[in-house]
């Protein structure tokens, strides 16, 4: 978790402009989590298949077959779901206002240790009994996940009414077309008007689009 934070604390120290709130931290998180599960998984599925190879066990009952059902079909999102709290962490910190030198620190610190209990707790899940790992899974990591979604989804929703509240006014004084507060405050207008200038106008166009919308 550490070597995870290491990544999102560069991108926060260094790529400061791009990092201003819980959504930033939560994507940032998500994607460094994301390609640590995956280098993982490819050293954990070429382990369990060269003990395949040793035994000569194949098919459903191979070691292959077992780490491939719990790392990629049962806890693909296990990794992204424990940084995303050191991510949301550093998304408080990055919504402190200028001279709150200790809440800055403290938040991505306490986002930090709440991942590595989480981590720890999912590692230690199989030691609870037999089904310890199952009852860890459904009693917790499961509605983790569904809360987490659903935190990042409703962050998202409030930043773009932000958006569709504040625009009127520079459209108001001529800066803005009458459309590009809601179309600016909305994924799927977001979406559109970048699909649009790419058929009519080129790649290059839906590029343009694209950063202007961001």
């Amino acid at each position: 978790e550490s070597a995870k934070a290491a990544a999102v604390l560069l991108v926060f120290l260094f790529r400061r402009r791009d990092f201003t709130g819980v959504v930033d931290g939560v994507v940032i998180a998500g994607l460094t989590a994301t390609g640590f599960a995956f280098t993982e998984n490819i050293l954990y599925l070429g382990t369990a298949f060269g003990t395949d190879q040793l035994t000569g066990d194949t098919g459903i009952a191979s070691v292959t077959a077992a780490t491939f059902f719990v790392r990629v079909i049962m806890s693909p999102f296990a990794h992204p779901l424990f940084t995303v709290l050191t991510g949301i962490g550093f998304g408080f910190a990055a919504l402190s206002g200028t001279g709150r030198h200790l809440r800055r620190a403290l938040l991505p610190l306490g986002g930090l240790l709440l991942a590595m209990g989480m981590h720890a707790l999912w590692n230690g899940s199989s030691s609870f009994g037999e089904f310890g790992f199952f009852a860890v899974y459904a009693a917790f990591m499961v509605p983790s996940f569904g809360l987490l979604t659903w935190l990042a989804v409703w962050t998202r929703q409030r930043e773009l009414r932000t958006v569709r509240d504040e625009l009127p006014v520079y459209a108001a004084a001529g800066w803005l077309a009458p459309a590009e507060p809601f179309a600016l405050g909305s994924m799927r207008a977001r979406r559109l008007a970048r699909e649009y200038a790419g058929l009519h106008l080129g790649r290059p166009a839906a590029r343009e689009v694209a950063r202007y919308e961001a």
